[in-house]
């Protein structure tokens, strides 16, 4: 099992990947097989990852004892493994391992995945030659004209392979492939270790299974002038990520700079500084956020700028609260938000958020004035002719209002205790939301913090395609935990996955 964790993390690359054929070349010593795969990527690349092969020791290593954990992952593994060989016609076991050890570097000029290059230098190149023997007298490759010590090989169904000893190179097709080998024997303006720390944003990463860096101010005006309509995204400058396999389980960290002189401080998506947010309230995910004021209003103002017609329907209820009921949903509710405020969902499907108020009996006055609409709000939007979209607000029969469309529960609303309560579970008790404890105090990673029960997660795993099995798995992984501090010149989010010993 140990061995077969590391596959891995090279199947994004060899699933798609048939190599080049050996030839007789003298012996080729590699003193660095990391630098060696860098020198291979250009500078300027939109995105680069490197990811740990080795299954013995390390990083790769750590990853196969986790592995080894859980029996149900023995079997996606051998899945992958039969068709990773189907794929590149090698045997996992006699063919395949052998190869394994040194880092794999992808990389992508634009941040397309379909223009997507690869460098690796193996562990065995006698094996690796054999191989690519085999292929060429199967015809599975054409061979091309050798380019400064590269065999050059090109598949009939798309991609270019190059071999000098233990290195292997992969490109889309085969003159990418000649411009990589030109660039790499120019020696200017390639990835190198030192870039590669200076990029990786102060991020560990000796230790990490996987490590990616991203040219994020080049991935935006790839997207467009829409996304750069988002002064916090226009102001973002690179990013990195690392994936750790620990004792205590998987570790994700990411980060992304940006351009503080080009944003104020409410750009940021969540409040800055170290500080976590209070939490109050269970359920089997649970979410909190400092000042979420600051974070409503980036998302508000993110989604008015990148697809207006998604809150049409918002803005024509604010309209409605405005004229009939004299509420400002800015003003009366937004603005008075303070302190924290929890999110949890005790199904993953329905919510219920308790947030500190500045001024709670402004906020009760203003849940009041919506009696307006549950006494006279139908009628006084018939004569006015105005299309409230079938909502309707009744009271609450334990306190606050009710808010229907169609017929149908929308959401239960009411400050109690100085807190606004809200939810979307018609059985939810808002008093006790109102008036959960607060929890211990985490240590200080950021204004968000958010918990997301196994079990749950191990659900909405199985929704995006896992096999079934995976709702078993999560019996020894506990709570998957998420924190994100931010800056106006670093983000940094940090996923953590514990595992029972």
């Amino acid at each position: 099992m140990a061995d077969r964790g590391g596959v891995l993390a090279i199947v994004a690359a060899l699933t798609a990947v048939a190599t080049g054929c050996g030839t007789t070349e003298r012996e080729v010593v590699i003193a660095d097989p990391l630098a060696e795969a860098l020198a291979h990527a250009p500078a300027d690349a939109a995105a680069l990852a490197v990811v740990a092969t080795e299954t013995a020791v390390g990083p790769g290593a750590a990853l196969a004892r986790l592995g080894r954990r859980f029996p149900e992952i023995e079997r996606v593994l051998a899945q992958v493994q039969g068709t990773l060989g189907r794929r590149v016609g090698l045997d996992y076991a006699t063919e395949l391992r052998p190869l394994l050890g040194h880092p794999l570097v992808l990389w992508s000029t634009d941040g397309s995945t379909g223009r997507s290059f690869a460098a690796w230098v193996v562990r065995d190149g006698e094996k690796l030659g054999e191989l690519l023997r085999a292929r060429e007298a199967s015809g599975a490759l054409v061979a091309a004209p050798a380019v400064a010590g590269y065999a050059l090989f090109t598949r009939p169904n798309g991609g270019a392979y190059a071999r000098r000893g233990p290195v292997l190179v992969i490109a889309p097709d085969l003159d990418r492939l000649r411009d990589v080998l030109r660039r790499r024997g120019s020696g200017h303006g390639q990835w190198g270790s030192q870039l590669l720390r200076e990029r990786g944003l102060g991020l560990p990463g000796g230790g990490a299974v996987a490590r990616v860096q991203l040219d994020a101010r080049a991935l935006v005006a790839r997207g467009g002038p829409e996304a750069r309509r988002v002064r916090w995204v226009a102001a973002l400058e690179r990013a990195a990520l690392t994936v750790t396999s620990e004792a205590g389980g998987l570790r994700v960290r990411a980060r992304v700079s940006t351009d503080s002189g080009a944003t104020a401080p409410q750009d940021v998506p969540i409040a800055a500084g170290v500080q976590p947010p209070v939490t109050r309230g269970s359920g089997r995910v649970v979410a909190a956020v400092r000042d979420p004021r600051q974070t409503l209003r980036f998302v508000r103002r993110t989604i008015d700028l990148l697809d207006p017609q998604r809150l049409a329907g918002l803005r024509q209820a604010e309209e409605v609260l405005a004229r009939f009921a004299r509420v400002s949903v800015e003003e009366d509710l937004v603005d008075r938000l303070a302190g924290s405020a929890t999110l949890t969902s005790r199904d993953g499907r329905t919510l219920t958020l308790r947030a500190d108020l500045d001024g709670p009996d402004d906020v009760a006055a203003a849940l009041d004035r919506l009696g307006t609409l549950a006494r006279l709000g139908g009628p006084l939007a018939s004569l006015a002719g105005v299309d409230l979209g079938g909502i309707a607000v009744d009271e609450h029969l334990r306190g606050g209002y009710v808010v229907m469309r169609g017929g149908r529960f929308l959401v239960a609303l009411a400050v109690i205790d100085g807190a606004l309560v809200a939810s979307t579970d018609r059985g939810a008790d808002l008093a006790a939301a109102a008036r959960a404890p607060a929890a211990s105090p985490p240590p200080t990673a950021g204004a968000f913090r958010a918990t997301v029960d196994a079990e749950l997660l191990a659900d909405q795993l199985v929704r995006l395609g896992l096999p079934a099995f995976a709702r078993g798995a999560p019996a020894p992984i506990g709570d998957l935990i998420v924190t994100a501090r931010g800056e106006r010149e670093l983000f940094d989010v940090q996923l953590v996955l514990p595992v029972a010993r």
